[in-house]
């Protein structure tokens, strides 16, 4: 992860982190990630969420966690223009990503794996990923663990990836 923090920064990729609570502004952001998802690798292959089904679930999604200040986009720039894109909500002292693309020529950076580390970091100085204190403070590093578990005895198929966090100040 932090190798692909340090490509992206190398390459002059800059983020940016909103938590818009009014539909206008949440509408635009959107539209800035729809603008990414259209040059990704998922689009590409007929499997980006700008279109169909999932353009219009997360039309209206997104404006009901903004409503509840519990959205965060964080969208990666380069040389002014959108190049990647994280959205997801916020909820007691977690968060759930729903969606993170980028641009398909920017897949060598490792930049998918950088938007993860940045919204991380950016959450812990938040205070919303912490150790229960829920005060905000700077952040040095963060750890994370990953774990993979099977679900389900019957289908080795069936497995979920478990991140444990930790914010170091």
């Amino acid at each position: 992860l932090r190798v692909a923090q340090r490509r992206t920064r190398e390459a002059g990729i800059r983020f940016e982190l909103a938590s818009p609570m009014d539909p206008d502004a949440t509408g635009a952001l959107y539209e800035r990630a729809l603008g990414v998802e259209r040059h990704s690798w998922k689009a590409r292959s007929g499997n980006g969420v700008e279109t169909g089904p999932m353009r219009e679930f997360y039309a209206r999604m997104l404006p009901r966690l903004a409503s509840r200040r519990a959205l965060r986009v964080l969208l990666a720039t380069r040389d002014g223009v959108d190049v990647g894109y994280l959205y997801g909500g916020v909820w007691e002292r977690g968060f759930r990503g729903l969606q993170f693309s980028f641009r398909d020529e920017l897949g060598g950076l490792g930049l998918g794996n950088a938007l993860q580390l940045e919204i991380l970091e950016r959450l812990c100085a938040e205070g919303i990923l912490d150790a229960g204190t829920g005060a905000a403070h700077p952040v040095a590093t963060v750890t994370v663990d990953y774990t993979f578990r099977f679900e389900g005895p019957s289908d080795p198929g069936d497995q979920a990836i478990v991140l444990g966090v930790h914010c170091v100040g």
